[in-house]
């Protein structure tokens, strides 16, 4: 089977489940761009192996490899991105058949022009990939049938990334201990410190948590609002930590007993999944795509509004006054994610892709 994806930038889990698809397929990347300005440099790897791949290619070379016959299925990702709009548009003009895959995605109100677009861009593929319940109703939104959508895991974790038994309390303890960590309970929340990932609630819900909580923000360096927010408040318990690599970002999802995103909105959200890899219980809003897909009320974590306060505080201090609860939550959380794999995604898309092509002789 021979396979052409479309898409942005080399993310780590990006070339992992393409290295991994690559051993079941003769497989041919082109991306959009090399790295993104908005991400931290070493977020990237260069471990590419198992397909072919380019960077930016000019408009001739992405025609040229649309019609090489050779491609059984061509899948584009990110629809806006500059190669995936040149070969979508060029698709569309030819008649190739072709797959669109989002990792995610938040249906809205758009006024007529951007609704147009977006239909037009999206609608009349021969095949959908889809994360969740939530992404099909934005393909349906914007045009997609249902009957063409297919649901596939969407995931950064490897089998072995995920815990076989949540971490112990002396273990935790120890950890804590390397960290310099001192507080009874640790709450941590991982993003980029930009407005939509809502730390500034996380900042302003801090003072109202349980007796000696501690609450870590880790992805960078704070803006002056946060450290401004903080000052004018006299909030004690609120701890910046700078972006981390994979490996020791691991310790503080070891060492803490609660993960928080209060993001205004996610179309899919990562680190939800990161964390139930660890057996940590998970708040997040109604707005977070993955936390929609992955997360059951008062069974491995909550699901608040968006910009609640309250509920931060309320909802994260049920979980860290009951011990029985958290050791509940965290044992379903390792149940749950535990199909969530690229192992598992990569399988997925190979039966996708084997089906649709049986269909389609």
């Amino acid at each position: 089977m021979k396979v052409l994806f479309l898409t942005n930038i080399p993310s780590p889990y990006r070339v992992e489940f393409f290295n991994r698809l690559g051993l079941k397929t003769e497989l041919c990347v082109l991306f959009d761009r090399k790295f993104d300005k908005d991400r931290n440099p070493s977020w990237f790897k260069k471990n590419i192996f198992n397909f072919k791949f380019k960077f930016n290619p000019s408009i001739k070379e992405i025609i040229k490899k649309i019609n090489e016959h050779k491609n059984d299925i061509i899948v584009v990702t990110n629809y806006s991105e500059k190669i995936e709009l040149y070969a979508i548009l060029y698709m569309k003009l030819k008649k190739i058949p072709y797959c669109i895959e989002i990792d995610g995605g938040i249906a809205k109100k758009d006024n007529f022009i951007k609704k147009a677009l977006k239909t037009f861009l999206l609608s009349n593929a021969s095949l959908y990939l889809s994360s969740s319940a939530k992404s099909d109703e934005y393909l349906i939104h914007y045009g997609a049938k249902k009957n063409k959508i297919c649901r596939y895991p969407f995931s950064s974790l490897l089998d072995s990334d995920i815990l076989s038994q949540p971490i112990t309390e002396s273990e935790k303890q120890k950890i804590r201990k390397k960290l310099k960590i001192n507080e009874k309970n640790v709450v941590i929340s991982i993003g980029r410190f930009v407005p939509i990932k809502g730390f500034d609630l996380l900042i302003n819900a801090a003072p109202k948590f349980c007796e000696n909580t501690g609450i870590y923000i880790i992805g960078g360096q704070p803006t002056n609002e946060y450290l401004e927010l903080i000052s004018k408040n006299s909030i004690k318990n609120v701890h910046f930590i700078d972006f981390l690599t994979k490996n020791d970002l691991k310790f503080y999802f070891m060492c803490a007993d609660l993960f928080i995103l209060p993001t205004r909105e996610d179309i899919w959200g990562l680190v939800i999944s990161e964390a139930m890899s660890y057996g940590l219980p998970v708040i997040t809003t109604d707005n977070c795509v993955a936390g929609l897909e992955l997360i059951d009320n008062e069974k491995n974590g909550y699901i608040i509004p968006v910009n609640s306060i309250d509920d931060i505080y309320d909802k994260g201090n049920k979980i860290l006054n009951n011990q029985s609860l958290k050791e509940e939550m965290a044992q379903n959380n390792l149940r749950k994610i535990s199909s969530y794999t690229i192992e598992n995604m990569v399988l997925k898309h190979y039966e996708i892709f084997a089906d649709f092509l049986k269909k389609n002789k």
